[in-house]
């Protein structure tokens, strides 16, 4: 399987470490795939676990009452915001090499 671009690839290589993230996975119905496209607003100087980081932060404001502040957002796509190319038709309905199961259920915190 190739990346569609340059811009996809490093955003899913970056994905456990910082910035823009591009992943596939299971959706809210886990015999379907969905291609999710977001952000995380931290990272470690190591780059260790940046949702651990995020959900762990995330916590600590809502226990302050504190209740529209986003570290994190993410939503499904369908086309790469780079290239233009429809996802599902570039790397297949199960995700292809945008596919990490753990991620998804980490972002979406149902681990």
């Amino acid at each position: 399987m190739t990346w569609c671009c340059s811009s996809a690839q490093g955003r899913f290589d970056s994905r456990l470490e910082y910035g823009q993230f591009l992943v596939a996975g299971p959706a809210p119905k886990p015999e379907e795939t969905w291609f999710y496209y977001g952000f995380n607003m931290a990272h470690r100087k190591n780059w260790d676990d940046v949702l651990g980081a995020t959900r762990t932060a995330t916590a600590a404001i809502k226990a302050e009452g504190i209740s529209n502040f986003k570290l994190q957002e993410f939503g499904c796509v369908h086309y790469c915001s780079t290239c233009g190319v429809n996802l599902r038709d570039h790397y297949g309905n199960d995700g292809g090499a945008l596919r990490d199961e753990e991620y998804i259920r980490t972002m979406r915190d149902e681990t």
